[in-house]
């Protein structure tokens, strides 16, 4: 059986930054591969030229990875997801995991942004241990502003060597072109390359992304 691997991001481009290269792979050995994206744009309900950007960006971005389904849950809400009360997005994601059945399961660290803060604390509520079935693997990613707090963050690490689709990420991340920064910010294309080969360099390999283990279930 394949696996279902399912990536939770607050916004277009943080699947790319932070398990990109791993989708790649996944998607490449035939695992059924998903990415939610929690929202683009800022006009709650409205697809507007921003909003058109993100998803066209996001378009381009999941078909350099090999990436055939994906979505937007709510159109307008970034940078204020706190409009969105937990309970309905606990209950989205609840569902959308008792969907999907996901046997690896990837959403981010906290971080000092307050999107990915709301976004790690509903899905570490969904992912709570339920009667019945359970996401067997479960793992926290990073982005290149790792460093305002990584020290932090609890969990046991895991690399994956990326080497091999460190090109194929790096091209996904530039198809984000509005999301593009320029020095001293990390977030751009050469912040992720540094990041990448910084995590390789931890690991043994030229290249490589790591996460924190929050759940690893066997037998």
């Amino acid at each position: 059986m394949s696996e279902r691997v399912l990536v939770i991001a607050p916004h277009c481009d943080d699947e790319t930054l932070g398990v990109g290269g791993t989708l790649a792979q996944l998607s490449e050995a035939g695992a059924q591969v998903e990415v939610i994206v929690i929202s683009a744009g800022k006009k709650k309900g409205v697809q507007d030229d921003e909003f058109l950007t993100r998803l066209a960006e996001f378009e381009m971005a999941m078909a350099v990875l090999g990436i055939q389904k994906f979505s937007i849950l709510y159109p307008g809400y970034d940078t204020r997801m706190h409009k969105i009360s937990h309970e309905k997005m606990i209950g989205d994601i609840d569902r959308l995991i008792e969907a999907i059945r996901p046997t690896k399961l990837f959403f981010p660290y906290s971080s000092n942004h307050q999107d990915h803060k709301f976004v790690y604390e509903c899905s570490m509520a969904a992912i709570r241990m339920k009667a019945g079935w359970n996401v067997p693997f479960v793992a926290l990613y990073e982005y290149p502003f790792i460093n305002t707090n990584y020290d932090t963050i609890q969990g046991g690490r895991y690399y994956r060597n990326i080497t091999n689709k460190i090109a194929e990420k790096a091209a996904a991340f530039g198809c984000y072109k509005s999301q593009l920064k320029e020095k001293p910010s990390p977030n751009n294309v050469v912040g992720m390359m540094n990041l990448a080969f910084m995590r390789g360099a931890e690991c043994g390999y030229s290249y490589a992304e790591m996460f924190y283990i929050i759940r690893m279930l066997e037998g």
